[in-house]
């Protein structure tokens, strides 16, 4: 069995199509291009746009599909993001009344 790689590359600030050039030359760089069979990433729609988020581009420029493993920890984050809000009303200030109770720092 050959040595099993991971490269790690982070895309925050990049459109999807520059982030999926840039990873595909460094994959090229590498010789990994045809040894690459999964990516891991964050749920953000910057990936994971069906047409042209960088995962699908990805997937486009080596010519096959991958396994997509969404970082778990981002769906957490979703999901209770989306709970908080149906639970509470909306706030526009950084300061949270609820959290403040909880750490004590409430005035």
């Amino acid at each position: 069995m050959g040595k099993k790689t991971s490269l790690q590359f982070q895309s925050c600030h990049l459109e999807p199509e520059n982030a999926a050039e840039a990873i595909y030359k460094i994959l090229e760089q590498w010789d990994l291009v045809n040894q690459v069979i999964a990516m891991t990433f964050d749920t953000t729609s910057v990936n994971t746009v069906h047409l042209n988020g960088t995962c699908t581009l990805l997937e486009d420029k080596n010519g096959r599909d991958l396994l997509w493993l969404a970082c778990c920890h981002h769906n957490l984050e979703l999901i209770l993001a989306k709970v908080f809000t149906l639970c509470f009303v909306p706030s526009s200030s950084p300061e949270i009344p609820l959290f403040k109770r909880k750490s004590g720092t409430e005035k």
